[in-house]
Formats: structure tokens, C-alpha cells, sequence
């Protein structure tokens, strides 16, 4: 999928979708090659916890990451400013 970053996103590109995770991971995103995206957050965690990860999955696709050819690991640590 090659997102095109001059597109703005619109609130009806995203879907949004809550399931029961095993683990606290608190959610991530799948891209579809239209451009299309589905956020999926954890209901076990609370609605702030669910807000702020529901941002922060919104800020990778605001910054084009499904696009970029390095790893999550390494696109999580720029978006969490580890480095």
C-alpha cells in the first residue's frame, strides 16, 4: 500500500472496533490498500486509557507509518520519543 500523504484522512476512512485482548496491549491499526484503516482498542482497559491510545494510533496514520519500509518496533520508539 502506498498511502498518499497529501490526502487527508477523513473521520470515514477509519473504523473503529473493540475487542477483549488477552494481553494489555492497548490497541493497533490494520491499513487496507484503498487507504482505509481499522483501529482496534482494547475494551478491557478504561475509556481514557482507550482515548489515548485511540490518538496515538491516529498519529501513525497521520505520519504515513503503514507506508514505511523499517520495523513497528523501530516506528514505535520515534512515536514514543525513546530515542
Amino acid at each position: 500500500m502506498l498511502f498518499d500523504a497529501s490526502r487527508k484522512v477523513k473521520p470515514e476512512d477509519i473504523n473503529l472496533v473493540a475487542e477483549m485482548f488477552k494481553r494489555m496491549a492497548g490497541g493497533f491499526t490494520v491499513a487496507t490498500a484503498d487507504d482505509y484503516f481499522t483501529i482496534v482498542l482494547n475494551q478491557n482497559l478504561s475509556y481514557y486509557q482507550n482515548l489515548e491510545t485511540y490518538r496515538h494510533e491516529l498519529m501513525h496514520i497521520e505520519n504515513g507509518d503503514f507506508d514505511k519500509t523499517c520495523s513497528a518496533d523501530l516506528i514505535e520508539v520515534c512515536a514514543h520519543n525513546i530515542i
